[in-house]
């Protein structure tokens, strides 16, 4: 699975998954949520 690969399968669990999901970088920054 390239990089491409994994980005869209993250977003397409956060946009699908019925409960609250925050992705942050290894700084703690928020990166993605739903």
């Amino acid at each position: 699975m390239d990089e491409n690969e994994k980005n869209m399968l993250c977003r397409q669990i956060v946009e699908t998954v019925g409960d609250a999901v925050i992705f942050t970088d290894r700084d703690g920054i928020i990166r993605l949520w739903n």
